[in-house]
């Protein structure tokens, strides 16, 4: 396999399930009231994306090595800042115990 086939598999295969996660998302409208699923919705959609989106620039620039390591770099970056983000809210959530904040997320 080369790396041309194995990038469009990958872009391919992570825009299909970011599609996907827009129709579950979309299903479950209730979701997007609390700051908490929102975020963890948000952050499902990134896990999508960014890969995606990593594979997409790496099969266009073709031999410009710049263009997509510099894009895999700040494909890296925002992924630890919105790893972060959520990891954060988290232990937030963990320290409010005995307090039920959304049903079915965070339940301490």
């Amino acid at each position: 396999m080369t790396l041309d086939s194995f990038y469009a598999i990958v872009s391919g295969t992570c825009f299909a399930l970011v599609g996907l996660w827009w129709g579950v998302v979309e299903f479950n409208r209730d979701w997007l009231k609390h700051a908490e699923t929102r975020a963890l919705a948000g952050g499902i959609y990134l896990s999508f994306l960014i890969p995606g989106v990593m594979s997409l620039i790496a099969q266009v620039s073709g031999e410009n090595k710049i263009i997509w390591r510099a894009t895999f770099v700040i494909a890296a970056a925002l992924g630890i800042y919105t790893s972060r983000g959520h990891k954060l809210r988290f232990f937030k959530g963990l320290k409010l115990q005995g307090q039920q904040r959304v049903q079915g997320c965070f339940v301490a």
